[in-house]
């Protein structure tokens, strides 16, 4: 999904590569479609914070899935 939105090649990505500079709605866009696929909610305050490497989305996923579970 981050190498689509990104347009970057799956065998290049590194886990601190950042996204080449984008539009804000594009990355509203990106979010959304992280909330859907992996059924979590990324609140505005925490979107705001994620710094957009893929290590850092990967981080906040892994974290929010674990709250989501216990929650449950």
């Amino acid at each position: 999904m981050y190498c689509k939105v990104f347009d970057l090649e799956v065998e290049n990505l590194r886990p601190q590569d950042r996204p080449p500079e984008i539009a804000e709605l594009d990355l509203v866009d990106f979010v959304q479609d992280i909330e859907i696929e992996f059924g979590v909610k990324i609140s505005d305050n925490d979107a705001e914070h994620i710094d957009g490497s893929f290590d850092a989305i990967a981080r906040y996923l892994a974290e929010h899935s674990r709250q989501a579970d216990v929650k449950r």
